[in-house]
């Protein structure tokens, strides 16, 4: 994987709050992985055309809409499955960038398995 460095100025309490988490991991890979998380990922090119029109349109919802939508189907149970879908869905994916990473080209969408549900 290619890296750009930056150099980033913060304000002193902002270091001193990173500091003092950074017992794991480094305030390097903290502020990375805070910038992965707010900035949306790119929709996939090779997404099925209803699906990444679908996610287009939520992505431009403003938050008091996605509240609306979030607050009328959650339950419990919906939210701890999803907890445990994002959960794995995490480790794939950081199964298949580490894959990337070493140099391996990874499947298109459409060639890998559809799960029987």
């Amino acid at each position: 994987m290619t890296v750009h460095p930056i150099t980033v100025t913060v304000p002193a309490d902002l270091y001193d709050y990173l500091e003092a988490r950074a017992t794991q991991r480094s305030i390097e890979d903290m502020l990375v992985q805070t910038a992965r998380t707010a900035v949306p990922a790119p929709i996939e090119a090779d997404l099925p055309e209803d699906i990444r029109r679908e996610l287009e349109a939520i992505a431009h919802l403003s938050d008091a809409a996605l509240w609306s939508i979030a607050l009328n189907i959650a339950t419990t149970d919906k939210i701890a499955l999803a907890d445990a879908l994002l959960a794995q869905l995490r480790e794939e994916t950081d199964a298949l960038m580490r894959l990337k990473g070493r140099g391996h080209t990874l499947p298109a969408l459409d060639s890998l398995p559809v799960p029987v549900v």
